[in-house]
């Protein structure tokens, strides 16, 4: 499997015929110089699953991805249960497992979930991974959206140790970390009947 969370079974999903979606998941334009290309786009009714990374990255050998996919089945999940049992699996594909969440709340009219998952290091890889998740439960389908970065791999997942010659690059992935967090909070969202969110009227 080509990363992770696939390998977690986060992209098990059905592409049996669903009623089209009368909600819709907005993700805005990820912040950066160039604008971040669609690797993926794959649909069937109210299922999907869309990927995006950096221009300058290939999928192949890709650092940072950004993906968003909807589980019409599981529209009734509670968001916070789903993310635990996301995280209960962590321990099979990742050494030095840490998460963060899940933390619940509700965002212009919907039950959403935030949470964190860091992998010290992915078995049989040479690097951990940093993920940061929201999950939205719609009216349609139960909404999965994550922010992953590959990471130096370290005993235990999110503490890294760096050099002074490596102060940079420390900052550089402090600061990817922040934006990345933003963006989930602030830039994804639902769209539909049961949303209060002002940016959908426009």
């Amino acid at each position: 499997m080509r990363r992770l969370t696939l390998a977690l079974g986060l992209a098990l999903w059905s592409l049996a015929g669903t009623a089209p979606a009368a909600e819709r998941l907005v993700l805005e334009p990820y912040p950066a110089a160039q604008p971040w290309r669609e690797v993926t786009h794959k649909t069937a009714g109210a299922a999907f699953l869309i990927e995006q990374i950096p221009a300058d990255q290939d999928i192949d050998h890709y650092r940072d991805i950004l993906s968003a996919q909807s589980f019409p089945d599981n529209r009734g999940v509670d968001p916070s249960d789903f993310l635990r049992g996301l995280f209960a699996r962590f321990g099979g594909a990742c050494e030095g497992v840490r998460v963060n969440g899940p933390k619940a709340q509700v965002e212009a009219g919907y039950a959403v979930a935030y949470g964190q998952a860091y992998c010290g290091r992915q078995r049989g890889k040479p690097f951990g991974v940093r993920i940061f998740y929201k999950v939205l439960q719609g009216q349609d389908a139960l909404y999965v959206v994550l922010r992953e970065s590959r990471t130096p791999p370290g005993a235990v997942g999110g503490v890294q140790s760096f050099s002074k010659d490596q102060l940079a690059a420390a900052i550089e992935m402090m600061k990817a970390a922040s934006v990345a967090n933003d963006y989930i909070v602030k830039s994804v969202y639902l769209c539909g009947s049961a949303s209060t969110e002002p940016r959908c009227a426009s």
